[in-house]
C-alpha cells in the first residue's frame, strides 16, 4: 500500500507542477530553438524538464525510506549530478570537466551499491580485484551518459526509463528491497506525469539535467535489482542487458566515430534514432520501434535473473547484433516499403495495447 501512495504522491505532483515549470522557463528563455545543432523541434521547448524529476524522486525517498544514513552517499551523489546537469543546460560544460565530475560521482555510487555485496559477475565470470571496479565504475560513467544519448526525440529517453524502472519495481518485489521499492515506485508515478508532457509533440524537453539524473537513478536501480545481499555478489549482467538499447547505440557509437577519426565524446547524428528517423520520417512510429526492441531486452534480462542465464545471454547477443550493424541494414531497406511492414505489425497488436499506446504513450 505504501508503494501506491509513493507513486500516486509522485504522479500527481508532477502533472500539477510540471505546467508551472513549463511556465516559467518559457519565461526566462530557458529554451531549445528550433534549427540548433541536432534540434528536430520546431517551436522554442523548454528544457530542465529533470529538475522537477529529481526534486519529486528525492522528496519521497528520504521521506519514505527510513534510513538515511544507509543511502547518505547516494544522495550526495545524486546532487552534484544534477547541478552538473543543470550547469551544462545553462552554460555549456566541457566533455573533459562533465567526466571529472561523473567519475567521482560514480565512486561515491560504488560506496553505497558495495554495501550489500563483496563479489561481481560478469557474463559469467567472477571479476578480480582492482578490475571488478574499474569495469564497474567505467558502466556507471557509460551508463549515465547512455540515457543523455538516447535523449534524441521526444519521449524516447523518458518512455525507455520508465520500462526500466518498471522492471527493477518487479524485481524488487520479488526481493522484498525497500530501497529499491520506493525509488522505483517514486520514479514510475514521476515518469508517467512527465510523459504526458514530453511525448510528441514535447512541451518540455529532460535537458542534460534530466538524462545525467535518469540515468543516474536507472543505474542504481538496475545494480539493486540484480545484486542478492544474502550471498553478498551482484551481478553486472542484468543491468547491461536492461540498459541494452542505449548501452549498445553509445558502443556503436563511439567506435564509428574513432573508426571515421573523429573525437568520439563530441556529439553527432549517428545514434540509433538518427538512422531510424531518417529512414523513416515518422516520429511516433521510431519512437515505437526502439521502445518495443527495449521490451524485448527487459524480458530477456527478467529470463537470465530468473530462468536460464546461459540462453539469455545468447539471446542478448541475437538482438544485439542488428542493432549494431544497424546503419548497414537500413540501406538495403527501402523506404516505403518498410513502414508498410510496421504497421502491418503494428495493427496485429490487441487493440487495447494500441489505444493505451496512442492515448498515454504518445499522446
Amino acid at each position: 500500500m505504501i508503494y501506491l501512495v509513493i507513486f500516486f504522491t509522485s504522479l500527481v505532483l508532477t502533472i500539477f507542477f510540471t505546467p508551472v515549470l513549463i511556465d516559467f522557463f518559457t519565461r526566462i528563455k530557458v529554451v531549445d530553438l528550433p534549427g540548433e545543432a541536432r534540434r528536430i523541434n520546431k517551436a522554442a521547448i523548454p528544457r530542465m524538464g529533470g529538475i522537477l524529476i529529481y526534486l519529486i524522486v528525492m522528496i519521497s525517498t528520504v521521506s519514505f525510506y527510513g534510513d538515511l544514513n544507509y543511502i547518505r552517499f547516494f544522495v550526495f551523489a545524486s546532487g552534484i549530478i544534477v547541478l552538473l546537469g543543470i550547469t551544462d543546460d545553462l552554460l555549456g560544460v566541457k566533455w573533459n570537466h562533465k567526466f571529472i565530475i561523473q567519475f567521482a560521482m560514480a565512486v561515491f555510487l560504488i560506496y553505497f551499491l558495495s554495501q550489500d555485496f563483496d563479489t561481481i559477475y560478469f557474463f559469467g565470470f567472477e571479476l578480480q580485484y582492482p578490475f571488478n571496479y574499474i569495469i564497474f565504475l567505467l558502466f556507471i560513467v557509460g551508463a549515465i551518459n547512455s540515457i543523455n544519448l538516447l535523449d534524441g526525440l521526444d519521449g524516447l529517453a523518458s518512455g525507455f526509463s520508465l520500462m526500466v524502472i518498471f522492471v527493477a519495481f518487479l524485481v524488487g518485489l520479488n526481493t522484498d528491497n525497500k530501497f529499491l521499492l520506493v525509488l522505483s515506485a517514486s520514479l514510475m508515478g514521476k515518469l508517467i506525469g512527465f510523459l504526458k508532457f514530453n511525448a510528441y509533440p514535447a512541451r518540455i524537453f529532460l535537458g542534460d539535467t534530466g538524462a545525467y539524473v535518469l540515468g543516474f537513478f536507472l543505474t542504481t536501480a538496475a545494480v539493486l535489482a540484480s545484486t542478492d545481499p544474502a550471498a553478498r555478489t551482484f551481478d553486472l549482467t542484468f543491468p547491461v542487458i536492461l540498459l541494452g538499447v542505449p548501452v549498445i547505440d553509445t558502443i556503436k557509437v563511439m567506435f564509428v566515430r574513432l573508426f571515421d577519426r573523429r573525437n568520439p565524446f563530441i556529439a553527432d547524428m549517428s545514434h540509433i534514432h538518427h538512422a531510424i528517423i531518417a529512414k523513416i520520417p515518422n516520429h511516433k512510429i521510431t519512437v515505437f520501434i526502439i521502445e518495443s526492441i527495449a521490451v524485448i531486452f527487459a524480458g530477456i534480462s527478467l529470463y537470465y535473473l530468473r530462468v536460464d542465464k546461459e540462453i539469455a545471454m545468447i539471446l542478448f547477443g541475437i538482438f544485439s547484433l542488428p542493432l549494431l550493424f544497424l546503419h548497414v541494414i537500413l540501406k538495403y531497406i527501402r523506404k516505403p516499403v518498410y513502414p508498410e511492414i510496421f504497421m502491418a505489425v503494428y495493427h496485429k497488436f490487441p487493440q487495447i495495447f494500441i489505444n493505451v499506446y496512442t492515448k498515454y504513450i504518445v499522446p
